[in-house]
């Protein structure tokens, strides 16, 4: 009995406290203010939970429980940042999507069923147009003109002068077949070129302090010759310094950071956009600079010099547009291919069986007389297939948006999603989701998925398939945006095993740290770099052409 008397003695001692406050008026505005918080906090979980569990047909999925009235997530999202909010969100309701959120006016939908992510893939009532105007505007900073152009109906211009034309289907056209194995080729050649311009090929062979710093450099330099051409580097030899010096803050671009925050990354953006502007108009001036009938020269592969000239043909993309554009194809080759080549390698020497496999591939496909690799052929066979695709599934943490074009898109004939609303698709949880892949195919989750194995993506008769698994796998999106380079972001990686594995003895200098180098992340969508740096001794192997 005593200790009730003390409670309410404490109650109304405190309640007392609050009136005599609330004669003061800053501290009564304060306190409204908190109590409008936490009433707001307190409605829309129990809305959250409600909505959840009693939703109706095409009922508005479940907005995640805010704040603030008309802001609702726009603080968190503004402080922490999209990669940030968005894991923060997962973390606490990852088990209860679908569920959306709000940033002022704009809605974000997240979703994690296999079958709900098939459901958007597949949609015609979804496009990308408004996350590509956000990218390019505050990423790439394209002009005004070029952003309208991106948001006109493209229907109205002729095929080869619609941005569709240069996004879509040149890439589908020439980052397969053909081009494809001419841009692998010279990249082979190329990456062997510049490991020898390293020092590697010395007879004492060469000690790499940081292997994964080393890739930035020589894998990034081999893959813009391949792609951009020969002058580009020629022209702007500081180009992979400025890229890594602007990559690293692509996600304070994307949030809008202001310069001040962040003065190295939008002074290398500057020097980045000037160079590359000079580098396109100098290949204009070039009769090569326009070629598309060989498939590579100086002046950039077959893809680069096609898409250069059919931005030509697009009055809205003046010199600085064009600029834009050619930065963000920089930016695409390091988002997939660096982290497929860096951990694809990693993997490999981790692991003696896999790597004595590999090297056994890799011998069947080297002809004798030029000791060159058939790389198409390589990455062809079945193990490399699978090897690449857990290399995707395990280290590309990606995020892919959809925008809702209709005016009521319907998930499971039970959510209704209004128009306007973005769609985000994380590959990572649905990388790591053991029931769905257990369900989707069993033979999928004979190693934990936590665990990197190589082959997971092989059938009990060996051969290479994704059936099954289409909505659990999605580190390159899917549906007709689905990531037109992914091929050549595999054969990059088979290419790079080739000639380190095939030409060169590799060994760790510090094999019991590399475990601990592994990321293990739980996050939303992020670049996964290891945790600690890895050193590599490298050495021409023997009979091998230097």
């Amino acid at each position: 009995m005593y200790w009730k008397m003390e409670a309410v003695a404490a109650v109304e001692t405190v309640i007392a406290c609050l009136r005599s406050l609330s004669d003061h008026p800053y501290i009564s505005a304060i306190l409204t203010c908190g109590l409008v918080l936490l009433l707001t906090r307190l409605r829309s979980t129990y809305a959250f939970h409600y909505t959840a569990k009693n939703a109706r047909h095409n009922d508005e999925p479940p907005i995640a429980p805010y704040w603030i009235p008309g802001l609702y997530h726009a603080p968190s999202m503004i402080l922490n940042g999209p990669a940030q909010f968005f894991t923060s969100i997962l973390l606490q309701y990852g088990d209860r999507l679908p569920l959306l959120t709000r940033v002022g006016a704009l809605n974000f939908l997240l979703i994690s069923s296999p079958e709900h992510v098939k459901r958007v893939f597949r949609s015609l009532d979804m496009d990308m147009t408004f996350l590509k105007v956000q990218i390019f505007k505050k990423v790439f900073r394209s002009p005004k003109k070029a952003l309208d152009f991106y948001k006109a109906d493209q229907d109205q211009f002729e095929v080869e002068r619609r941005i569709t034309y240069a996004h879509e289907t040149l890439p589908r056209k020439l980052l397969s077949g053909p081009s494809l194995t001419a841009m692998t080729e010279k990249y082979f050649l190329t990456l062997r070129k510049n490991l020898a311009a390293c020092g590697c090929d010395r007879e004492e062979g060469m000690e790499i302090p940081d292997l994964y710093a080393f890739f930035k450099d020589v894998i990034m330099e081999s893959t813009i010759e391949t792609v951009m051409g020969s002058a580009l580097l020629e022209m702007y030899p500081a180009v992979v310094e400025d890229f890594y010096l602007f990559d690293e803050k692509l996600e304070d671009f994307n949030a809008g950071t202001p310069r001040f925050m962040m003065p190295l990354a939008y002074d290398a953006r500057d020097r980045l956009l000037v160079k590359l502007k000079e580098w396109d108009l100098a290949s204009i001036d070039e009769k090569e600079g326009l070629d598309e009938d060989v498939e590579w020269n100086k002046w950039g592969s077959k893809f680069i010099r096609a898409r250069r000239a059919a931005f030509r043909s697009m009055p809205a993309l003046d010199a600085n547009a064009r600029a834009s554009e050619n930065l963000g194809i920089l930016e695409a080759a390091s988002t997939n291919i660096l982290p497929s080549v860096f951990w694809f390698i990693i993997e490999a020497l981790r692991n003696p069986d896999l790597r004595s496999r590999l090297k056994s591939e890799i011998e069947e496909c080297t002809t004798d007389q030029s000791e060159r690799v058939d790389v198409v052929k390589l990455g062809a066979r079945p193990l490399l297939q699978s090897m690449h695709a857990e290399t995707a599934r395990r280290y590309l943490a990606i995020v892919t948006a959809r925008t809702v074009t209709t005016p009521n898109f319907t998930l499971e004939f039970k959510y209704g999603v209004r128009k306007g609303t973005t769609v985000m698709i994380f590959s990572n949880p649905l990388a790591m989701n053991t029931s769905e892949w257990a369900a989707a195919r069993p033979s999928t989750v004979r190693k934990p998925l936590e665990e990197f194995w190589a082959e997971r993506f092989l059938t009990d008769e060996g051969n290479f398939s994704v059936e099954g698994i289409a909505g659990c796998w999605v580190p390159f999106g899917g549906g007709k945006h689905m990531c037109p380079g992914r091929h050549f972001a595999k054969n990059v990686a088979v290419a790079t095993a080739a000639v380190l594995l095939g030409e060169y003895e590799c060994e760790f200098m510090e094999p019991e740290k590399v475990g601990d180098a592994v990321p293990k992340f739980k996050g939303a969508y992020a670049v996964l770099r290891p945790k600690e740096k890895i050193r590599l001794k490298l050495r021409k192997a023997d009979g091998k052409p230097g």
